[in-house]
């Protein structure tokens, strides 16, 4: 369309473009629904190629997936978590961990079941429980 337009162009009644103007806006539409393929697909690649961090729990810390396009884990210590969340917006859940300086978010959608989500809940709520305890420990 925009190699070969000869026309202008009205969206919705209030803008209105010359042919000159419409052939502008064609190319610029091109342009970004090439650009949304391209980078679309250069997503699947590379989440193929290097697939996505699992969500895991150490002793005194958790590690999760950050990152776009890449994928790449990042482990947080128990120390720096001041709080932790979960909400569910449009059928997606996220897990929200919040730190002094940031909020770190994971999407639960990931995990196989509902069970496994509770399972890290709960697992996540006793881990940071005893850190706490064992920190306290320490500094009696």
């Amino acid at each position: 369309m925009a190699y070969t337009n000869d026309r202008g162009l009205i969206l919705n009644g209030v803008i209105e473009f010359s042919v000159s103007g419409a052939t502008i806006f064609y190319w610029i539409m091109t342009a970004l629904s090439a650009t949304f393929v391209v980078f679309g697909m250069w997503t699947i690649f590379t989440t193929l190629v290097h697939g996505i961090p699992d969500v895991m729990l150490a002793k005194d810390s958790i590690s999760f997936p950050v990152g776009f396009p890449i994928k790449r884990a990042f482990t947080l210590p128990f120390s720096e978590i001041t709080g932790f969340g979960r909400s569910e917006i449009n059928g997606q859940r996220f897990l929200y961990i919040q730190t002094l300086s940031k909020k770190y978010h994971i999407v639960l959608n990931w995990l196989a079941t509902k069970g496994d989500e509770l399972e890290l809940l709960q697992e996540l709520t006793t881990r940071l429980t005893k850190f706490g305890a064992d920190q306290r420990a320490e500094l009696e």
